[in-house]
């Protein structure tokens, strides 16, 4: 899974957050209302409910948050612009 600092940190790597179209707050808010707690240890641990969480989401679910995202940037008329900022983005 994929928790928010991680999150937080690949919007800003990517360049998706902005103050006029993606603002950093509204951003983190869509992560915060799919994520669920995780816990931090093996799943088969003696001590595992005593174990501290963290919110993350799975891969799919990051999927649907991202989403709404990268639709601010891009549409259909510029998705050439898109598939650019793809590969870009997967070179760095």
């Amino acid at each position: 899974g994929v928790d928010r600092s991680t999150f937080v940190r690949f919007l800003l790597d990517c360049g998706l957050v902005d103050q006029q179209k993606v603002p950093l707050f509204w951003a983190v808010k869509v992560f915060d209302s799919v994520a669920r707690p995780v816990r931090v240890c093996p799943t088969d641990a003696t001590w595992a409910m005593t174990a501290p969480a963290t919110f993350a989401v799975n891969r799919w679910t990051l999927m649907s948050v991202l989403d709404p995202i990268i639709r601010q940037h891009f549409d259909s008329r510029n998705s050439k612009q898109f598939m650019s900022w793809v590969v870009r983005a997967a070179r760095q």
